[in-house]
Order: C-alpha cells, then structure tokens, then sequence
C-alpha cells in the first residue's frame, strides 16, 4: 500500500492451564535448546520475552508468557491484541 510501512514485530501470547508448558516453550524458544522450567516456578501475570528471528532478520518476536494460575486469567484481555498469534 502506498505509504504504508511494513511491520517487523511479531506478537505470541501463550495462554493455557498451570504447568501445561508455556514457559518451558518460551525458555525453549529464546534458548534454542529444549528448557523444562521447575515445577515450583511459576509465572506472576505475564512474563514478556523480546527476541530476533534470526542474527540476519529484522524480525523481532514478542513472546507474552501468561501464568495460568485463576488468580492472573482477568489480566490476560490486557495483553491480547488483533493480528496476535494465539497458542493455547
């Protein structure tokens, strides 16, 4: 389109029960190597991780982490956003 600017971020939010992997995904992810994260860690609300694709990309991925504990399910409308890739 003309005068548009192309967008080079990436939204993720990851949204599930407690324990079901999210943050081990994330760790994973950012890592590179598989991460199984303690089963006494727990995330508060929503964590946020911002990485590269790749050392030659300009694409950068925003990964928002969202505990799944009952007490944190009213913050995640907060985050959640159009054109945002959902993993549940």
């Amino acid at each position: 389109f003309k005068g548009s600017v192309p967008c080079h971020v990436l939204k993720m939010m990851l949204l599930g029960d407690p324990r079901a992997g999210k943050s081990s995904l994330s760790d994973t992810m950012a890592i590179g190597n598989l991460t199984m994260r303690p089963k006494h860690d727990r995330t508060v609300s929503v964590d946020v991780k911002m990485q590269r694709i790749n050392d030659n990309s300009s694409l950068v991925l925003n990964t928002y982490d969202a505990g799944g504990h009952e007490v944190y399910l009213a913050t995640h409308r907060f985050f959640m956003s159009p054109g945002a890739l959902y993993v549940v």
